[in-house]
């Protein structure tokens, strides 16, 4: 067969070798993926918490018209920082997500707010299925460390806080804060 100058072959020796590898590597990844099914409600649930700090910036921003970023990774006590446009004032978020029940865990108390999301779902089918309207509530540092934290002194209950309705979408108090 006479090659046509315009058109390169479709395989030389190079493709093939990528391509044996390529096809032993999605293989490999097809028996992980098998083993790691096992872990997949871990897997969502890192995915969900991590998400929720994603939520929480839009919400404070979208609310508050701030500047908001993420804060290092690995930073134990706060997830989010806020500032205001001049950058003279700011403050220090912890954001906890629940989605099995109205609580978190809270270690650390270098925060000014704490915002808690409740999205009370399942994970079924790989897929999560919220079973009611998510609420986001906006707590300050000073209200949460007064609240009973149970045995370990980590499990943060909202429903300790007299009328903490009133927190929720309480942006404005992260406004206050930075202005």
């Amino acid at each position: 067969m006479q090659k046509d100058a315009n058109f390169p072959p479709l395989f030389t020796a190079a493709d093939a070798g990528v391509s044996f590898a390529l096809k032993n590597s999605v293989f490999k990844k097809k028996s992980e993926i098998g083993k790691n099914m096992e872990n997949l409600e871990k897997r969502i649930s890192a995915s969900l918490a991590n998400g929720a700090e994603y939520l929480a910036m839009g919400e404070i921003a979208a609310n508050t018209g701030l500047f908001v970023s993420q804060a290092p990774r690995n930073n134990a006590n706060y997830d989010v920082v806020v500032n205001n446009h001049d950058l003279t004032k700011g403050c220090r978020v912890e954001v906890k997500h629940s989605r099995s029940g109205f609580k978190a865990n809270i270690s650390g108390n270098e925060y000014d707010f704490l915002i808690f999301i409740y999205a009370p779902s399942e994970i079924k089918n790989g897929g999560v299925l919220p079973s009611s309207e998510r609420e986001i509530y906006v707590f300050p540092q000073e209200v949460v460390e007064s609240t009973p934290k149970g045995k370990t002194g980590k499990n943060f209950n909202p429903k300790y806080i007299e009328d903490y309705e009133k927190y929720k979408n309480k942006f404005s108090q992260i406004l206050d804060a930075c202005t």
